[in-house]
């Protein structure tokens, strides 16, 4: 996706481009332990 980074920018906006790269970089990062998807509740005592 890097490599044809301005092939893929004129076939579609730049938003959806830097979006897409960011969700597979994210994957990448959780796929080698960087980061772990969690969700966390705050409540009240």
């Amino acid at each position: 996706m890097v490599r044809s980074e301005a092939l893929i920018r004129a076939r579609a906006v730049d938003a959806a481009y830097d979006f897409a790269l960011a969700d597979q970089l994210w994957g990448i990062y959780q796929m080698i332990g960087k980061l772990r998807p969690a969700m966390y509740a705050v409540r009240r005592a």
